[in-house]
């Protein structure tokens, strides 16, 4: 636990530190900003790096860092194995007070999808912006689309458009 704080903090104040550095001295604004945006990036591969470190020098045995293992199928394998979970959702195994939450939490759901898209849509294309259309301009809403229903399938969290 020690070494799993160590890496987190680690990770946590350096991408602090990089993010700050905006308004330092140190080489010109644009290089600045250029890392500064990408400090998260950074920090967290700096961190994995450290944590690696730390295994090479004291071993695996007194690092305790927790780490998923891997199942004897390998990668293509759920952590329960498939046979206990299967990878797509057995959509005839639920009940109706099952179905009318999902109906519920799927409209809830598609609601904030709805105006996550379109509050950064309007963002995005502000007048000031004077952005033009192309061919594929108004297909993000069905990729977006499908990709929700994929990501639903096997279990996966929605993605949307940040608008922060």
């Amino acid at each position: 636990a020690k070494a799993g704080i160590l890496v987190g903090l680690l990770t946590f104040f350096v991408a602090l530190a990089i993010r700050d550095s905006r308004n330092g001295r140190l080489f010109n604004q644009f290089i600045r900003n250029r890392v500064a945006d990408f400090a998260p990036v950074i920090a967290i591969i700096l961190g994995i790096a450290v944590a690696w470190i730390l295994i090479g020098h004291y071993g695996i045995r007194k690092v305790d860092l927790d780490f998923l293992n891997m199942t004897e199928g390998g990668i293509f394998q759920t952590t329960l194995g498939t046979d206990k979970r299967p990878w797509v959702v057995d959509l005839s195994d639920i009940d109706a007070a099952g179905i009318a939450l999902a109906v519920l939490g799927g409209f809830l759901g598609f609601i904030l999808v709805y105006f996550d898209q379109n509050i950064t849509v309007r963002l995005v294309n502000a007048r000031q912006h004077r952005l033009k259309k192309g061919g594929g301009y108004d297909m993000d809403m069905m990729a977006l689309c499908f990709c929700t229903i994929l990501l639903s399938l096997v279990g996966c969290p929605w993605m949307v458009s940040a608008t922060v």
